[in-house]
């Protein structure tokens, strides 16, 4: 993972893992084919920002997005608009699957502050609940991959929007 700090201060550079992946792509081509890029960079630039340097993450929309995308027989590397419209109902479903009701109510809350990091005292004023209920709300947001931690300062933990739930409610980019 790309140190947080460096994501949200915008020099989180994709460049080192644009070259990660056109090794990759060049060592899974066949020999003597000609190759393509199955995502154009503006994509992987995108994700690379969405999921705030989580390579796993990035890699894992990158890779569902392109499966989602074979039948169509296409020629041209997958675009931004197209993996989002793959992947928001994809994440939608999986945090209807993971959080009740209520918890994609105070998800939906927490939107409000996408691109920005978050302590749980600010959530605690956002959506008005007790420390009890905010920590128990934490606690499922996290084991759905809907929230990330991003960093600590002494006691105090820093959360954002994970990268599916940025997708799934339709924010950034």
């Amino acid at each position: 993972r790309a140190r947080s700090g460096d994501v949200w201060r915008g020099r989180g550079a994709v460049g080192p893992y644009r070259q990660v992946l056109r090794k990759r792509i060049d060592h899974l081509t066949i020999e003597g084919m000609r190759s393509q890029t199955p995502v154009t960079w503006d994509l992987v630039r995108e994700m690379f920002e969405l999921f705030h340097g989580d390579l796993r993450g990035m890699f894992a929309a990158l890779e569902e997005a392109c499966f989602s995308a074979l039948g169509s027989l296409r020629a041209a590397p997958l675009e931004r608009a197209e993996a989002r419209l793959v992947l928001a109902p994809l994440y939608r479903e999986q945090l209807l699957r993971d959080l009740t009701a209520t918890e994609i109510e105070h998800l939906a809350g927490l939107s409000q502050l996408d691109g920005l990091e978050f302590r749980q005292s600010d959530a605690m004023t956002r959506l008005g609940l007790s420390q009890g209920r905010i920590s128990r709300l934490f606690g499922s947001l996290e084991r759905s991959q809907a929230i990330i931690s991003t960093r600590r300062e002494g006691r105090t933990q820093f959360y954002c929007l994970a990268g599916r739930a940025r997708l799934a409610l339709g924010l950034g980019g």
